[in-house]
């Protein structure tokens, strides 16, 4: 299971807290749902989370620290603008697009029911065109995936995306970060 948070809009730890428990039917706290996940697999992508580290760092480690330890297969990755030492064995990585196949894999595990039959094979979907003309980043892959649930096709998701990027070369970063805002509205 992928977890994918944004945490841009979150201005507590509180609502940090409450936001990880919506995933997990019945968590209310920490306890509950290390409980409801503790033999799970488990990505939880914690996306945007600087200003929540900067203001609230020891509580934020110690929460990720403790989700660790009482879950056995739970990893973490957060997206921000710096390099973070939260002390917990982290690592770096400088993320680029991904390769087809990869963004084709995630893709299938974020919305496989809602793909046509042809697309539920993951070396015919790395070949569908929409990832020749999107950026092929964790964040783009999760709005096709929410697009792909409220009904669209992956045809009709291409030509909404490529509109709005004004059929341009691939965007930059901030351009990147305008179309996924827009597409979440």
């Amino acid at each position: 299971n992928i977890f994918l948070i944004s945490l841009d809009r979150t201005p507590n730890i509180a609502h940090f807290r409450n936001e990880l428990f919506k995933e997990v039917e019945g968590a209310y706290d920490i306890k509950s749902f290390c409980e409801s996940i503790k033999n799970s697999k488990i990505l939880i992508i914690l996306e945007k989370c600087d200003k929540l580290i900067e203001e609230h760092y020891e509580q934020f480690r110690r929460d990720l620290a403790e989700i660790a330890e009482k879950t056995v297969s739970t990893k973490f990755v957060l997206v921000t603008n710096k390099s973070l030492h939260l002390g917990l064995g982290e690592g770096f990585v400088w993320m680029r697009e991904l390769r087809k196949i990869d963004a084709a894999k995630i893709l299938q595990d974020l919305a496989y029911n809602y793909l046509s039959y042809d697309e539920r094979n993951v070396y015919e979907l790395a070949e569908h065109s929409i990832f020749d003309d999107i950026p092929r980043t964790p964040q783009c892959i999760w709005s096709i995936a929410v697009k792909l649930q409220t009904g669209k096709s992956l045809e009709e998701i291409e030509h909404e995306m490529k509109q709005k990027m004004g059929n341009h070369e691939k965007t930059d970063e901030k351009e990147i970060e305008l179309l996924i805002k827009s597409s979440l509205e």
